[in-house]
């Protein structure tokens, strides 16, 4: 009896037949089709049946005895000689983890419906790219010499150009030397609770607030303190005394995440004379006020002290959610300690490839252009989104006012019952949106997130529709 092997579909997915050959006969021994000590054609044979060079066989034969997959017993005898794992499970061994890894909260994603329209935060369009000028700088830097050094605090002409772009649109004393690259917003959020925090020192963070930063704190061994923020934002006086001995804050004071509240002037110098006084580190995470629709920009609380607060931004709503690229402006005190922790974790920095090519792109003037755009088609996209909330689900929400950011954030008025079938229905009709409940601390009416960037009005315009007409249903 021949020996079969799915030769014709090995051989269409392999560029040789000695490469075909070796894993038509693998993949037969390894699914047990051929079993342990079971003997295989001979060379001569095996060449016959599919046209092939003796020579090629024998070359695979030898490949397939390197692997330990078939043994000689003699000149004219090859037999199989792999025997496939246990299928019994494993028993787990008990391994003992560090102090560090079981403060580590198990990663919960954000429970998003599939949905055929949504307005979940985090997205941009990715249609409306300059793809074209994108391309052309990553072409550029795979021209560049490989033998720049890398280092942990990312790309020398990207830190050159993202200092100077901040300088003189964010007012911020930036140079190459206190900007480092990171990856990602998360990443700098975990490293200096990492760097700053001993076991059982406090760290405040806003109510609602990003989760990432409550898990930061925790794995770090801090207690998170939560700040209630109101319509000014956060509110340190609402702490008691031993609340307010914190080593860290941790704030989103030009678009509050996910309010959208601006920090008050009066805030603001309540919250870096509280610096002062603790000798503490306020961490300023400036995550979207690149997009300004109107009003003058406030200055961010990096200019007004640059001794006490590391500014924060990322790349991930100014080009795409998938380059995992961000900064960080330290104090002159942190610069080496930072680089030193971020080492542990990356000797060179990530994405050197992207670095380049980003830092080529804003060389060029596609990234100013880039903004420019980008901010007109946000502002008409933030104003007809309002516009058509208004017309199809009047006095449902209470928008927060806001001149900068990519979402809106309305506190619905109908009670929290009305809301969960809303928001219920909504999913089962397609549409998706973020209920801010997974952001508090504190007990808190019902809110929502509605994130714009990615939607152009055509698509956004039937979905809330549609919602006008579940919120009639539920009346």
């Amino acid at each position: 009896m021949s020996f079969q092997i799915d030769w014709h579909l090995h051989r269409r997915q392999y560029a040789t037949k000695q490469l075909a050959l070796f894993h038509a006969i693998r993949e037969r021994i390894v699914t047990g089709s051929s079993s342990t000590g079971e003997a295989l054609p001979s060379t001569r044979d095996l060449a016959r049946q599919y046209g092939l060079s003796r020579g090629t066989v024998t070359q695979v034969y030898e490949m397939l005895a390197a692997d330990g997959y078939i043994r000689s017993e003699s000149r004219q005898r090859t037999l199989v000689s792999y025997r496939s794992p246990t299928t019994e499970p494993v028993k787990g061994v008990d391994v003992v983890l560090s102090e560090w890894a079981r403060r580590c909260r198990p990663h919960q994603p954000a429970e998003r419906a599939e949905a055929k329209v949504h307005f979940y935060p985090g997205f941009t369009d990715q249609r409306i790219f300059p793809n074209r000028e994108w391309q052309r700088s990553i072409s550029r830097s795979l021209r560049q010499p490989s033998q720049r050094v890398l280092h942990p605090a990312g790309h020398p002409d990207l830190r050159e150009r993202l200092a100077a772009h901040l300088r003189y649109h964010r007012n911020i004393q930036a140079t190459a030397e206190n900007t480092v690259i990171v990856n990602g917003s998360t990443q700098a959020i975990a490293l200096i609770a990492l760097m700053l925090l001993e076991k059982g020192d406090r760290a405040i963070m806003e109510d609602p607030g990003f989760g990432g930063t409550h898990s930061a704190i925790l794995a770090a061994g801090g207690r998170a303190v939560r700040a209630p923020v109101d319509e000014h934002g956060i509110d340190l006086s609402a702490l008691s005394g031993i609340e307010r001995r914190a080593r860290l804050a941790f704030v989103t004071p030009t678009h509050q995440f996910p309010t959208g509240v601006v920090l008050s002037f009066e805030r603001r110098r309540q919250l870096l004379d509280w610096a002062e006084r603790q000798a503490a580190i306020i961490i300023e995470d400036d995550y979207d006020s690149e997009f300004r629709r109107s009003g003058k920009p406030l200055e961010p609380l990096r200019s007004l002290s640059p001794g006490r607060v590391v500014y924060m931004g990322t790349f991930s709503r100014t080009m795409s959610l998938s380059l995992r690229l961000g900064y960080v402006v330290l104090p002159d005190s942190l610069i080496e300690p930072f680089l030193r922790a971020k080492a542990v974790f990356e000797t060179y920095s990530t994405a050197w490839m992207e670095q380049a090519a980003l830092a080529d792109f804003m060389g060029s003037g596609a990234y100013e252009r880039h903004l420019r755009r980008m901010t007109r088609i946000y502002r008409q996209r933030h104003d007809t989104l309002l516009q058509l909330f208004e017309e199809h689900l009047p006095g449902a929400f209470v928008w927060t006012a806001s001149d900068a950011g990519l979402h809106l954030f309305g506190r619905w008025q109908y009670g929290r019952q009305r809301f969960n079938r809303f928001e219920k229905q909504c999913a089962a009709a397609g549409i998706g949106f973020t209920s801010a409940d997974r952001f508090y601390e504190s007990k808190s009416p019902p809110s929502a997130l509605f994130a714009f960037a990615h939607l152009n009005p055509e698509e956004a315009a039937p979905a809330i529709e549609r919602m006008g007409r579940i919120l009639k249903r539920l009346q």
